[in-house]
């Protein structure tokens, strides 16, 4: 494991943080271990960024018809 991301799972660095030291070790790290920091940074973001379903949300298969009441 490299030391992004033993930082980052130990929330010492930002996912913003992440990105800008991924983009400078591009040159250091392999392209199939960037890919997989990457997708850990933008998974964790997805997961702290999601809100919570609220009950007037529709379900995602209802059929909705806009403009009839």
């Amino acid at each position: 494991m490299c030391i992004i991301c033993v930082e980052f799972q130990s929330n010492k660095l930002t996912a913003n943080e992440a990105l800008k030291n991924v983009s400078e070790m591009r040159g250091n790290i392999s392209e199939e271990h960037a890919k997989e920091v990457l997708k850990m940074i933008f998974v964790d973001s997805i997961r702290k960024n999601r809100k919570p379903k609220s009950e007037n949300e529709p379900e995602a298969d209802e059929d909705w018809k806009y403009g009839s009441d």
